[in-house]
């Protein structure tokens, strides 16, 4: 039986990568990831449904939520699905403010070199303007 949950934040949600907190500078800062990492997902899930179902944590529990399979998750705005933008493109915005995607394409590199292997050419923008940011995750109509 296949069961969908929404994951809704009352207040900002802040998931950890694991790094420790420490007296140094830049360390008290919080940093968020974009999305919990899967393991974290897959926790708080196994837990909830052990939970509501009365597993016996002491006992058999542990089994019972490794055995829970959990997939996803996946982001949704306005309830239509957010996909990782392309890592091959980025956008720009021309004259009129529009925004203007820009591929990103293998190439020579002209007057320097680089240490891939053979055969391998580096990343190269097809256009010389500046990237606009903002564009991390794409709504599915975007695609």
């Amino acid at each position: 039986m296949t069961e969908y949950v929404t994951v809704s934040g009352l207040d900002p949600l802040l998931f950890g990568d694991g790094k420790p907190f420490h007296d140094k500078a830049g360390a008290l800062s919080a940093r968020t990831l974009p999305l919990p990492l899967p393991g974290t997902l897959s926790g708080m899930l196994r837990s909830r449904k052990g939970n509501e179902e009365g597993w016996d944590w002491e006992e058999d529990g542990p089994q019972k939520a490794l055995e829970a399979r959990v997939a996803g998750p996946i982001l949704l705005r306005d309830k239509k699905a957010l996909f990782p933008a392309p890592a091959d493109i980025f956008f720009y915005k021309d004259q009129d403010e529009k925004q203007i995607p820009v591929p990103l394409r293998p190439g020579r590199v002209s007057g320097g070199g680089c240490n891939l292997p053979t055969g391998l050419l580096p990343i190269a923008v097809t256009h010389a303007v500046k990237s606009e940011s903002g564009f991390d995750y794409w709504l599915k109509d975007d695609l």
